[in-house]
């Protein structure tokens, strides 16, 4: 074998060894990708915290979309009841969020609820 094959044969064999997942080793959890909704970043923050606490999702990510940032969640597919997400500008609004969530598998039911203080619609969120 010529040094060139040697050196792809080592390569190669280097490149499968990394790939090789044997059995014990811990993997990286997920990176969030499932997509909620598009708000400023204190209120997305807030969402995720909010999908966190009460159980919605495992983690959450907050990244810079066009004029907005996107929740990025990884849900936990536990039981939760009623839990709060995000109170959101209007019916619709509120709708296509809690819609975004069932149709991604987040939770299975949801409720937007007018709110008081802040005005607009409360999404609640159950599986």
């Amino acid at each position: 074998m010529n040094r060139r094959a040697r050196s792809l044969a080592a390569l190669f064999a280097g490149l499968a060894a990394a790939f090789t997942v044997t059995a014990g080793t811990a993997q990286a959890a997920p990176d969030p990708d499932v997509f909620i909704l598009s708000a400023p970043q204190g209120p997305c923050q807030a969402a995720g915290d909010n999908g966190v606490n009460g159980g919605v999702f495992a983690d959450y990510d907050c990244n810079p979309i066009l004029v907005n940032y996107g929740l990025f969640v990884e849900p936990t597919y536990g039981s939760f009841d009623d839990v709060y997400i995000a109170t959101l500008v209007d019916e619709p609004a509120c709708e296509a969020v809690g819609d975004n969530g069932v149709n991604e598998g987040v939770w299975s039911d949801y409720q937007c609820v007018v709110g008081t203080v802040p005005s607009g619609y409360l999404l609640l969120v159950s599986n």
